[in-house]
């Protein structure tokens, strides 16, 4: 039996549509939550965490941010979806981070030690980390500190007796 032309553009149209698809689903979005499990972490400040944000441990990228919510003591709750062939040892900690000062926020879980892994929906334990405000505010008070004992030694240099006690010191050796 042959095929109109209408037929067959209809067809090829149709397995285009389907062959799409399918590509996303084994690819992306809907296939790839198949192959993850969920874990929690709560935090003090989600620092801008963005939903699909890399999830790492050791740098390697080993899922993503499902989700971040507000919990009821006022508290980060952030989802993550790690991929099934992840073992996460359960005294491990995950802390929000970033790449370098101005890049994009990403939680890194740093393993511990125990042979027992996460569970499905664990909670997996967390540690703050300064937010980018913080740093700048203790490298103020840093810088403030360095220049108040540079005025001290400034002063003690700039005194008249301080020559005569280096030498008096010299001469009697």
């Amino acid at each position: 039996m042959k095929l109109k032309p209408e037929t067959q553009v209809g067809i090829i149209v149709f397995c285009g549509i389907v062959a799409i698809v399918l590509l996303y689903w084994f690819l992306g979005g809907l296939g790839l939550r198949a192959t993850m499990y969920p874990v929690y972490a709560i935090f003090d400040n989600a620092q801008k965490l963005q939903r699909g944000a890399d999830v790492r441990m050791a740098g390697v990228k080993i899922g993503l941010v499902a989700d971040t919510s507000l919990t009821a003591s006022s508290k980060a709750r952030v989802d993550m979806l790690i991929e099934n062939g992840v073992r996460i040892p359960d005294d491990s900690v995950a802390r929000i981070t970033t790449g370098s000062f101005i890049g994009e926020y990403y939680v890194e879980i740093e393993p511990g030690k125990s042979k027992r892994v996460l569970a499905r929906k664990a909670r997996i334990r967390s540690r703050s980390s300064p937010t980018p405000d913080e740093l700048i505010e203790g490298a103020a008070e840093a810088l403030q500190t360095l220049q108040a004992s540079m005025k001290r030694i400034n002063a003690l240099f700039a005194g008249e007796k301080l020559p005569q006690l280096i030498e008096d010191t010299v001469i009697s050796l």
